[in-house]
């Protein structure tokens, strides 16, 4: 019987497609060193168990953690091993391995660096505007004013402007 249908799918030019099939899951348990979970199916005429990968090959591209008890959407065929399509919660992202740590919160970093740049901009203030009294210790004959009126040889004429959240952020990918 075997041999029957092969020979009518390849009449058919059918022989080199695939049966797809979607269905949702709950999320049982989850392993990031196999970057697999164990789901159960949602509905349907049974509830079976199964391991779904988490992300098309175990390397370092992206790969999401999904959350324990939430729903995701299996995909699997016939020449393809199950693995997650859809996700609605997660606890975790990783991209090409996360070896340079989490993203940043731009919001945080823009008003740290503000107050840095605040800081450096009032000392410069302060530097430029600095003078140094002048004390009788009799040794040298005393100026007809009570400060020397010379300001530092060098003057500190930068301009730090206050940085901006879009000065730093990437709007292409977003957190919350």
């Amino acid at each position: 019987m075997g041999d029957i249908a092969t020979a009518i799918r390849m009449i058919t030019n059918t022989h080199l497609t695939d049966k797809v099939r979607m269905f949702d899951a709950e999320v049982n348990s989850v392993s990031m060193t196999d970057r697999t979970c164990e789901v159960t199916m949602i509905g349907g005429k049974s509830a079976n168990t199964l391991t779904v990968r988490l992300m098309a090959s175990s390397d370092d591209g992206l790969l999401m953690k999904p959350t324990i008890g939430s729903t995701i959407v299996v995909m699997m065929s016939e020449y393809t091993a199950p693995f997650v399509a859809k996700y609605s919660g997660v606890d975790s992202i990783t991209m090409l391995g996360g070896d340079l740590k989490g993203l940043v919160k731009v919001d945080d970093l823009v008003t740290q660096l503000n107050n840095l740049e605040d800081f450096v901009k009032d000392l410069a203030q302060k530097y430029n505007a600095h003078t140094h009294p002048y004390i009788d210790t009799g040794l040298m004959p005393s100026p007809a004013a009570t400060t020397l009126p010379v300001l530092p040889p060098d003057q500190e004429t930068g301009v730090i402007t206050n940085t901006q959240a879009s000065d730093l952020e990437n709007t292409n990918i977003t957190q919350g």
